[in-house]
Order: C-alpha cells, then structure tokens, then sequence
C-alpha cells in the first residue's frame, strides 16, 4: 500500500506515543523494518523529507552513496537515512546495478 503523507506522520505520532510495531504492522499493514525506517527517516530530517515525491538522483550522488557502503563499509540503511533516501531499497538497487555495471 502506498502510504500518503499525512499517514506517514501519523504512524510516527503512534509510535512515539508507545504504539507497538506488530500493532502498527496490522493496521497500516506495512513491514516493521519499514516503520522502523520512517522513524529514523523522521528523527533524522524531520517531516518535510515525507513530502519529497520521486527525485532524480546523479550518477555522482549513487556514486558516492555506494562507495560508502562497498569501500567504507557503512550500512545501507545508515547511508540511505543519513542522505535521506525515501526507502533503503534504493540504494540497495543502485549498488546491484553497480555491480551488474548497467548504473543508471
């Protein structure tokens, strides 16, 4: 299910109040590791990040995100957060595409 802005805000105001993963899971049903990820996104950057639609990323800004993972060994999850990826599984993408050398 894609989720909309104001109910990506309202799974993080559940969750900073206490409400349970598995709870938070069954009702917007949504992965934990993907709850767990808005959170972190949230705490980090703040809500205005949930607002950004697709975004067009340069072959020097997946580049640098990969060499952070492959070369100096920091997850993907951290580097995704940290650059404020809208779901880790970008980067997972742009470092499979790396390695099959068809880099978008």
């Amino acid at each position: 299910m894609k989720l909309a802005f104001e109910d990506k805000v309202q799974i993080y105001k559940e969750r900073k109040r206490g409400s349970i993963l598995s709870k938070l899971q069954l009702k917007w049903e949504i992965q934990k590791s993907k709850i767990k990820y808005l959170i972190r996104l949230v705490n980090k950057h703040g809500f205005d990040i949930l607002r950004h639609g697709y975004r067009n990323y340069s072959i020097q800004f997946k580049e640098a995100a990969i060499y952070r993972v492959l070369t100096l060994n920091e997850s993907i999850t951290s580097v995704s957060i940290d650059l404020g990826l809208s779901t880790d599984s970008l980067l997972f993408r742009w470092i499979k595409e790396y390695k099959e050398n068809v880099f978008k």
